[in-house]
C-alpha cells in the first residue's frame, strides 16, 4: 500500500512540476511583450533622418520584436522552455533598444548647434 501511495504521489508531483512550463512561459513572453510595446512607444524602433552617428536602438528593437514573435510562435507548438528563452532575450532587446534610443537622442541634442539668445 506504500509503495502505491508514493507512486501515486511521484505522479501528482510530476504533473504539478509539469503545469509551471506554460505558466513561467506565459509570464515571460507577457513581460516581453510590455518591454517591446515600450520600447515602440518610445520610438526605438524609427530611424532619425538626421542621425549623428549609426544608430543602434532600431536595430536592438527590431531584434527585441523579432525574437518575441518566435517566442508567441515556440510557445504555440508547446516548446516551452525554447519559448521562455526566446521572450527573455527579446526583453533583453527591448531594454537594450531604449538604453541605446536615449543616448543617440542625447548624442544628437549635444550636436544640434544652439540657436537664438546672443549675437
Amino acid at each position: 500500500m506504500k509503495a502505491l501511495r508514493r507512486v501515486m504521489m511521484a505522479a501528482l508531483m510530476a504533473g504539478a512540476l509539469g503545469a509551471c512550463a506554460p505558466l513561467t512561459t506565459s509570464t515571460a513572453v507577457r513581460e516581453a511583450e510590455v518591454e517591446v510595446d515600450k520600447a515602440r512607444e518610445a520610438g526605438a524602433g524609427e530611424v532619425l533622418p538626421d542621425a549623428v552617428a549609426v544608430q543602434t536602438a532600431p536595430y536592438l528593437y527590431w531584434q527585441a520584436y523579432s525574437f518575441l514573435i518566435k517566442a508567441k510562435q515556440t510557445e504555440g507548438y508547446s516548446e516551452f522552455e525554447q519559448a521562455r528563452l526566446y521572450a527573455v532575450r527579446a526583453k533583453d532587446y527591448a531594454l537594450q533598444a531604449v538604453q541605446a534610443m536615449l543616448r543617440e537622442r542625447a548624442e544628437r541634442a549635444k550636436a544640434k548647434p544652439a540657436t537664438g539668445g546672443a549675437r
